[in-house]
């Protein structure tokens, strides 16, 4: 198993460069899959916990920001939605214009009738706004082209 961080607005938020130079695991390291969710809670928890300086105070990242845990991603985001760092586990380094999470292509993307079609999320593209949204993933209208 892989695990691939990014940031994704352009501007990059301070607390999320301090968040992945203290990042509790290796993200260059292969990890067995049968370890998957014990990683998975270490990452949420370190991200829960996580405090940063705004204005003249210190605030927790689990208080101000959503931290959202799916199957194969995290993703923390503002309070208006707005997704700024992605944590994806895919079983081999992820595949630019793929998702990792669902398998999609810009050829080949989901599809959810309120959303329409998916788009990338971050420069990196590869993981789609379908997976990267709770309320998408799970939506039994939403179609993975790949699951």
């Amino acid at each position: 198993m892989r695990i691939t961080t990014e940031i994704i607005p352009a501007t990059k938020p301070i607390w999320a460069l301090e968040a992945l130079a203290y990042f509790p695991v290796d993200r260059d390291t292969e990890y067995p899959m049968d370890k998957k969710d014990q990683i998975k809670g270490l990452i949420v928890s370190y991200l829960r916990n996580t405090e940063y300086k705004k204005r003249n105070s210190i605030m927790k990242l689990g208080t101000t920001h959503i931290i959202r845990e799916e199957e194969k991603v995290i993703t923390v985001s503002t309070q208006h939605n707005t997704i700024v760092l992605t944590v994806i586990f895919s079983g081999d380094e992820p595949v630019p214009g793929t998702c990792a999470v669902c398998g999609c292509t810009e050829t080949d993307p989901c599809y959810n009738p309120y959303f329409g079609n998916c788009w990338w999320i971050g420069r990196r593209k590869i993981l789609c706004s379908h997976c990267a949204c709770t309320d998408i993933v799970n939506c039994s209208a939403t179609e993975h082209p790949c699951k």
